[in-house]
């Protein structure tokens, strides 16, 4: 079995020593070289061709976003940023989640050297999940795809109508991990302004980094408000509401039909927020006027949650494998055969308008025709197949 080969850049000599005595750690990873600036970092990158490089932002000569930047347009390959716990830090973390890095790992400076290698296990399972040829491919590819993004713009345009009855505005359920951050750029901010539907975002992020997201897509999105949840908003057309990290984002159903984000703890659960959680709430609140959304993303969670909402009438849009960072949340979604519609991620902003739009002309036909139902079934949904 080959090692994933990593290239640890990092200004600092001793987090350098303690990235290295981190990884040594784990007999299927090996570091095989370290640099001390962005500048020496991609030179490095060029000439050893590593599989996954761990990545500091504050640096001399070249910082971390600027390598970044130069990185994923000359030499795309998996980077892991290493981010400080302040709200500065998480800002950068999430501007470099969208300029290409696949993930982070908070560092624990307290401690000293016994602080950090606290975040050992972590480190070693984000290196063996993106340390694949599949990671790397993916990264090209979705460069490439964004290129030929379909806007939904293009589609043609009409002014969604005010929904006057809570009970009638459609909800769009959007479940993502490791690749995230960057996948939710490419949508949210491309979601059109006729959409009329309440956006409720479940990313697997820490507190700090959640509330960073949020007010990133709410500066890129020009037609959505997009916030960081809080017990008991109430959804709403043109917002997005993103789950506080740490806490589970789930829906309530009030008696008129309006819904309301709900925040708990569960410390047994593996990912807090968690994607079943939130889809299967959405599964007894309203099915029928939900349509959940899978993207890239570590692990299964989303997929019983989704199975649970098109079982009872919801709609669900699977990120396809082309062009997707980690295809395991994915993945697993199709595992249940409950993928009705399966896309690429520069359509997926256009998959979700239609279905949106479909949602709102049967809301309009039950009203105006005598046995006429607003019932979304996975068939209603529009069925696209993945390019490549």
């Amino acid at each position: 079995m080959n090692s994933i080969r990593v290239l640890v850049i990092d200004d600092s000599a001793f987090m350098r020593t303690v990235i290295c005595q981190m990884l040594a750690g784990a007999p299927d990873i090996r570091v095989v070289g370290q640099a001390t600036n962005g500048k020496e970092g991609l030179r490095m990158a060029k000439e050893l061709k590593p599989d996954v490089i761990t990545l500091d932002v504050e640096m001399p000569v070249l910082g971390g976003l600027e390598m970044l930047t130069i990185l994923m347009r000359t030499n795309p390959t998996p980077v892991i940023m290493l981010s400080s716990l302040t709200q500065e830090g998480a800002e950068v973390t999430v501007k470099a989640l969208q300029l290409g890095a696949v993930d982070y790992l908070p560092k624990n400076n307290s401690g000293g050297a016994m602080g950090m290698r606290r975040i050992a296990p972590q480190l070693i399972d984000k290196v063996r999940a993106v340390g694949t040829g599949e990671t790397s491919r993916a990264i090209t590819e979705s460069r490439q795809a964004m290129r030929e993004f379909v806007d939904p713009s293009g589609a043609p345009r009409r002014t969604a109508e005010r929904l006057s009855r809570p009970g009638d505005i459609p909800v769009v359920a959007i479940g993502c991990s490791t690749g995230g951050p960057a996948a939710l750029c490419e949508v949210i901010p491309h979601l059109p302004e006729e959409l009329g539907a309440a956006v409720v975002i479940s990313q697997h992020m820490s507190a700090t980094f959640t509330r960073a997201l949020a007010e990133r897509l709410d500066r890129l999105s020009p037609t959505f408000t997009v916030r960081e949840a809080v017990d008991g908003d109430r959804l709403e057309p043109g917002v997005a509401i993103v789950a506080k990290g740490g806490r589970h984002l789930t829906i309530d159903c009030m008696q008129d039909g309006s819904l309301i984000c709900r925040l708990a703890s569960t410390p047994e659960m593996p990912t807090q927020p968690s994607v079943d959680l939130l889809f299967e709430s959405l599964a007894r609140a309203c099915p029928e006027r939900t349509l959940g959304v899978v993207l890239t993303g570590m692990g299964s969670d989303g997929a019983s949650g989704a199975h649970k909402l098109v079982e009872r009438g919801g709609g669900l849009i699977t990120q396809a494998q082309t062009g997707c960072l980690v295809y395991g949340m994915p993945r697993a979604v199709v595992a249940t055969g409950v993928a009705s519609n399966v896309a690429p991620l520069g359509r997926i902003a256009k998959e979700i308008y239609l279905w949106s739009r479909t949602q709102r002309d049967l809301i309009a036909a039950s009203r105006t025709i005598p046995g006429a139902t607003s019932r979304i079934t996975p068939r209603v949904t529009p069925r696209v197949t993945p390019r490549g």
